[in-house]
């Protein structure tokens, strides 16, 4: 499987070490202010506003007609497991690796045909 390189691919994978709950947690522990703020921008603004993109794409038919919130859980717990490093430091594959083809194989998962099209096309536009 060839995953693409993608501008946008690496702006998730960057931003996802900072949103994911075990950061959260970790920054909790020696900024409970500043973790506060992070997790209320997540939960008013970043999260409303993905689950709407996933909402907007199902009913353009570009996503598969799933709940955002499972979509986005998915994404969450597996994309955050590949963060805790326990499943790198059992292998060979370095973090950017696992990270771009767990993000390229669930984005896929919920894509319809026409969606994949359309992500296709817009791969080949940013490169």
């Amino acid at each position: 499987m060839k995953c693409p390189k993608n501008k946008h691919l690496i702006r998730v994978e960057n931003y996802f070490k900072i949103f994911n709950e075990t950061s959260i947690a970790r920054l909790k522990q020696y900024q409970p202010q500043l973790a506060a703020q992070i997790n209320e921008f997540r939960s008013n603004r970043v999260i409303p506003l993905i689950k709407l993109l996933l909402k907007i794409g199902s009913r353009k038919k570009l996503i598969i007609n799933i709940p955002p919130e499972i979509i986005l859980q998915t994404f969450t717990v597996a994309l955050g497991s590949i963060i805790d490093n326990k499943f790198i430091g059992t292998t060979d594959y370095s973090y950017r690796h696992t990270f771009k083809y767990a993000f390229y194989m669930l984005l896929n998962g919920i894509l319809t045909k026409k969606g994949k099209q359309y992500l296709n096309h817009k791969i080949e536009g940013t490169k």
